[in-house]
């Protein structure tokens, strides 16, 4: 206990490597035309905050969105449409009927696809970006999630998830996001998109510090970078309430 749960960005491979432009179908290219990103939040107990003075989300949750918004509009992070969910089946169900484009806040389980594909369109996550200090077998990790068919979009915001993590494993801040990679993987218009993000929300142990570090101190392993000797780490998905 305590022990597992550890981040690890993928490898980035070949960064001269062309992928091919959004089609006028893909809901990335959607997304560019409407000029803002729906993003639902599940709001987890301590980590998001929701400011009725001036109108603002801050949390670790609200700071993925607009992590992607700063990925897909060239490190404009005001781009987002924040769409409050009571829990992840509901924003499942919202992200199935086209009312999100992406949740954040969603918790890993195997009990995703089963029940939503019922209902609709499966359910894609991103790599974890939170583990709770609870007993893993208990608490899901939380990702943000996205909808299978969406394959493009959903490779986009798993990457824009990844690159927080490579930007902590080469001490890459938002202030030095120059030494981020340009990259084509989605085409000729997010070259520089692992940049923006990083100039604008940090990497990711600049986003824990920011909202949860006072709340859950990242004390060695749980939310802390897989290192030498640990290496990626193998994790299931959970089967809640089956």
């Amino acid at each position: 206990k305590g022990d597992t749960g550890l981040i690890y960005s993928f490898p980035f491979g070949d960064e001269l490597a062309i992928g091919p432009d959004p089609t006028s179908k893909d809901l990335l290219d959607v997304i560019l035309n409407r000029k803002h990103v729906v993003c639902g939040i599940v709001v987890q107990a301590r980590l998001d905050v929701y400011n009725s003075t001036n109108q603002v989300w801050s949390g670790i949750d609200a700071d993925f969105c607009r992590a992607v918004s700063a990925g897909i509009f060239h490190g404009d992070t005001e781009l987002v449409e924040f769409v409050e969910v009571d829990d992840s089946k509901d924003g499942f169900a919202a992200l199935s009927n086209g009312t999100l484009d992406v949740l954040s806040g969603a918790t890993v389980t195997f009990e995703a696809n089963s029940v939503v594909g019922i209902i609709g369109d499966g359910i894609s996550f991103s790599p974890p970006y939170f583990y709770s200090n609870d007993d893993v077998n208990e608490a899901p990790p939380i990702a943000l999630a996205t909808r299978q068919t969406d394959l493009q979009w959903s490779s986009f915001v798993r990457w824009v998830v990844f690159g927080t993590f490579f930007a902590e494993e080469n001490g890459i801040t938002d202030t030095t996001f120059v030494y981020m990679p340009e990259v084509k993987l989605f085409g000729n218009n997010f070259t520089s998109m692992f940049q923006d993000v990083i100039r604008e929300v940090g990497n990711y142990g600049q986003i824990y510090e920011r909202n949860v570090q006072n709340l859950y101190p990242r004390n060695g392993s749980r939310n802390m970078l897989n290192k030498i000797p640990y290496g990626p780490q193998h994790f299931p998905l959970l089967t809640m309430n089956l």
